[in-house]
């Protein structure tokens, strides 16, 4: 209605003004968050559109491309070894020799298999326990490997250089990168742990002495009564000085001086002016993104699937807190294209 609008905030009329503007803003923030929420942001891989060939060209380009696979590998020739003096020349050992006796049957392929199984274990970088010795006679099982894990959807999911997640869904399949995942999921676990009450912490034994500025102790000031509610209690022991006495405990790997010193140190920077609401986010954004696992750690059957399924008890999945994309969607589509299985 017309009482709503303060047309008088400009001599030209050129501006006008909402007597209350939060109800505005409250509204357009809640209809673009239902929007985005209710949309699939996940990143889509998609092929390089290409020039249209017509169908002239696609016959000839196919042609000689089956023209060129068809044509037999030139022979490589052998390198001739030189021969020293008095070597004896070497003959294959006969059929019924003893290697038959040891890799002739399926039975002892099985046995021949295990033993380069237990070989090849030696060059693993992790101790692994030795089990009770096998009793003699008794028949070998060969391994039998596990299911694959399985995320939402039914995926089944595996790891690419312990740094992504690939897994099958109904029109494709979705890359993960598992830290980016990892620091999302804990990002929003946290989130909805701190609006139920403080977080879990430790103190510490011996209290932990830094440092600081005058700038990071007016900061200290700014930010003690939320540090409390994330399970890190600080307090000024001097003019120039911060002590640690309590850290949380779900950072237990973390060492609390380091991760104070750059808390402090990047809030100088860039924490001063930030509301409370954008302040915890700082704070949480940079909690997850130390506690979750890193590019390079390996993953279980077992932690790949909890990582997945937490992923689907999440909103916002599709991107971590920082704005970078955690998962990529490849369809099946997509997939033949590449693989010239529907034209060029």
């Amino acid at each position: 209605p017309p009482s709503d609008v303060d047309v008088n905030v400009h001599p030209t009329k050129a501006e006008v003004r909402f007597r209350d503007s939060g109800r505005i803003h409250g509204l357009v923030l809640s209809a673009v968050r239902e929007r985005l929420l209710g949309a699939d942001l996940t990143p889509r891989a998609t092929p390089q559109n290409r020039p249209v060939l017509s169908a002239d060209e696609r016959a000839t380009m196919q042609s000689r491309l089956a023209d060129f696979f068809r044509q037999p590998l030139p022979a490589t020739p052998q390198p001739m070894l030189p021969i020293s003096a008095g070597a004896q020349p070497i003959s294959p050992p006969p059929v019924d020799s003893e290697v038959t006796g040891r890799c002739g049957d399926a039975s002892a392929i099985v046995h021949c298999a295990e033993t380069c199984e237990a070989s090849s274990a030696d060059h693993d970088r992790s101790p692994k326990p030795v089990g009770e010795s096998k009793p003699a006679g008794s028949p070998s099982v060969p391994p039998h490997p596990g299911p694959l894990p399985r995320g939402g959807e039914g995926e089944r999911a595996i790891q690419l250089h312990n740094s992504y997640l690939v897994a099958q869904t109904d029109d494709g399949m979705i890359i993960i990168d598992q830290h980016a995942l990892h620091e999302r999921v804990i990002f929003e676990e946290l989130l909805a742990r701190v609006t139920r009450g403080p977080l879990e912490s430790q103190r510490l034994l011996i209290p932990i002495t830094l440092r600081a500025s005058a700038r990071q102790m007016d900061l200290l000031e700014h930010i003690q009564p939320l540090l409390s509610k994330l399970g890190i209690e600080l307090s000024a022991v001097g003019p120039d000085s911060v002590g640690i006495l309590a850290f949380p405990s779900f950072l237990h790997r973390l060492d609390p001086g380091d991760f104070v010193r750059e808390l402090l140190e990047r809030g100088e920077q860039e924490l001063l002016d930030l509301t409370e609401e954008q302040l915890l986010h700082e704070v949480l954004d940079m909690m997850a993104c130390k506690a979750a696992v890193k590019a390079g750690d390996p993953l279980s059957a077992d932690e790949i699937n909890a990582l997945l399924a937490r992923k689907e008890l999440i909103e916002r999945s599709s991107n971590c807190p920082h704005g970078r994309p955690t998962t990529l969607r490849l369809s099946l589509r997509d997939l033949e294209k590449q693989f010239k299985r529907t034209g060029f």
